[in-house]
């Protein structure tokens, strides 16, 4: 099938994209992207910065059609060499592939350069039960931190909660309501009770 040919099947099946309209540079599509895109302000901030310091000095010059998997292949790995951890490959990637989506979406670009890109490892941390703290080591922290955080140290060590979800839970004063007592025997009990 010759160019002209596939142009109208294209164009007949809505999937044309014309080649002058993914001629905006990665930085400027970036740009428009993030002032329109609406979004939480953490995620705005969050997608901002890893745009500024992490894709447009390595793929900004380029257009966005120019980009390729093996670009995005290549961000990643240089990623990783410079110390991101899986997470956070991982959350730079989710932000990249974001502003592609959006690219294809409004007919910029015929595929997401992100999507055909060989996703990063993110292998599962097996948890070292021996790096745990002890029931004392939990303790000493405990009553270091004071007796108006005392008991968010226990949500966490007891229950796994994330240090803002225990600082939640005791700012609303929902500590004794919403937290289950751990099986009988566990070197914890006695504290939550």
């Amino acid at each position: 099938m010759d160019f002209a040919t596939k142009m109208e099947n294209d164009k007949r099946e809505n999937s044309y994209v014309d080649p002058s309209v993914g001629k905006v540079s990665v930085r400027r599509y970036a740009a428009d992207w993030l002032a329109l895109k609406p979004m939480a302000a953490g995620t705005e901030e969050s997608y901002e910065r890893i745009m500024r310091l992490h894709v447009l000095p390595q793929l900004g010059k380029k257009t966005i059609s120019q980009v390729t998997a093996a670009d995005v292949e290549e961000l990643y790995a240089l990623w990783r060499r410079q110390g991101a951890m899986p997470n956070t490959v991982d959350s730079r990637r989710i932000a990249l592939s974001g502003m592609f989506s959006h690219a294809v979406r409004h007919k910029r670009i015929r595929e997401n350069p992100v999507k055909q890109a060989e996703k990063p490892a993110n292998p599962i941390m097996q948890v070292d039960e021996r790096a745990l703290p002890s029931f004392d080591e939990i303790s000493a922290l405990a009553k270091e931190i004071g007796p108006r955080l005392e008991p968010a140290v226990w949500l966490m060590a007891c229950c796994g909660l994330r240090i803002g979800e225990a600082l939640g839970s005791l700012s609303r004063g929902h500590l004794r309501r919403h937290v289950a007592l751990p099986a009988a025997g566990c070197a914890y009990q006695e504290f939550l009770r």
